[in-house]
Formats: structure tokens, C-alpha cells, sequence
């Protein structure tokens, strides 16, 4: 390879690493879902849902923080649907 040929290539795996990175982020669940982020007392939280009984949420110390923890409870199934048929399914 000659040197421009291989500043070429590392400029091409930037570009597609980035749209990746850019990928992971517009389809995030808190994003794609935009649940309600709110101070609750010392914390954050992102909440999608009437109420915390009911609804998926997350918490932390930052908005960031919160949305980060909502997109974790979303991907581990702690969704509304599924939290019901848990409950039916061990009652």
C-alpha cells in the first residue's frame, strides 16, 4: 500500500466506526421512546409510563445517567408487558 492509500483506508474505518457509534445512539430506547426525565430528589429519573408501578424506568445521578439505566431495564425485559406476563406465569 502506498502512504495514501493507507491514509485512506484509516479514514474509511473512522467514517464507518463513527456511523456506528451514531447507529447505537439514534436507535437507543430512550431515544426511540422518549420517556419523561425528571429530578426526583437527589437522583434522575427516565421514566416511560403513568408511574413507577406500572411504567420502565431508570435512575443515576445525571439525565445521562438516567437514560443509560432506562435503555438497561428496556433491553433486560423490565417492560410493562413483560413484568405482567411474569407475574401471571408464577401466580
Amino acid at each position: 500500500m502506498t502512504d495514501f492509500s493507507n491514509e485512506a483506508y484509516m479514514i474509511q474505518l473512522s467514517v464507518c466506526e463513527m456511523a456506528g457509534v451514531i447507529q447505537h445512539a439514534v436507535t437507543a430506547p430512550h431515544v426511540l421512546l422518549r420517556p419523561r426525565v425528571f429530578a426526583d430528589g437527589d437522583m434522575w429519573c427516565a421514566l416511560l409510563g403513568d408511574d413507577l408501578q406500572i411504567g420502565v424506568s431508570g435512575f443515576g445521578k445525571t439525565p445521562q445517567e438516567a437514560c443509560s439505566a432506562f435503555d438497561e431495564a428496556w433491553r433486560n425485559g423490565q417492560t410493562p408487558a413483560a413484568m405482567i406476563a411474569a407475574r401471571k406465569a408464577s401466580a
